[in-house]
């Protein structure tokens, strides 16, 4: 039984659309490469699949480049027209957004002034003086010298270890810091350290 004729016209089912996508586009470039070889044409093909994906094919004495470049001066579209300018608009939407934040640096270094109005003047003034309470702010988070002096001297804070009381008679004994160990049994830890505290 012969194979069925398929209608030129989408193929619903997804599996077989992507079956019959596949066999064509691999039929189609193995064409463009007879094309290049046996006639010694130049054949430039793109593909997009309806997912996005691309497949092209370019002749090995040349590039797209130098396609599409041949194709405008052939046919006299200017087909790069339009991609110049959309980026000829981005460039001049950069530039003024550029030109508006060293505008709004120069006022915060106070330059410039002279060209604003009184609200805008309250305005600059509000947005500096929330800045200085926000570095301030920082500043404190960041730098607290006597918190941190007071912290590193609790940790080397004089303990007490309480002990059942020794014998009478029995001798002194040294801890592992040095200090004696009296007959009351408090082993007192010396308070000087062996290096000084540099935040002091």
């Amino acid at each position: 039984m012969g194979r069925g004729k398929i209608g030129m016209k989408k193929i619903e089912n997804p599996t077989s659309r992507q079956v019959t996508y596949s066999k064509r586009r691999l039929g189609i470039m193995k064409k463009a490469e007879e094309l290049t070889v046996l006639c010694d044409a130049r054949v430039s093909l793109v593909i997009f699949s309806s997912s996005g994906r691309l497949a092209d094919y370019c002749s090995p004495s040349t590039d797209i480049k130098e396609i599409l470049g041949r194709y405008q001066q052939v046919t006299g579209i200017d087909i790069w027209n339009g991609q110049y300018e959309r980026m000829q608009n981005m460039l001049n939407n950069l530039n003024e957004i550029n030109g508006k934040l060293r505008k709004e640096i120069r006022r915060r270094r106070g330059e410039n002034l002279e060209e604003l109005e009184i609200q805008e003047l309250r305005g600059l003034e509000q947005n500096l003086e929330e800045a200085l309470r926000i570095v301030r702010e920082r500043k404190a988070l960041n730098f607290l010298p006597t918190d941190r002096c007071s912290a590193r001297r609790s940790s080397r804070s004089p303990l007490l270890v309480a002990a059942a009381p020794a014998p009478v008679g029995a001798p002194l004994l040294r801890n592992t810091s040095g200090s004696l160990v009296s007959h009351t049994g408090l082993a007192h830890v010396s308070l000087e350290t062996s290096e000084r505290d540099p935040l002091r």
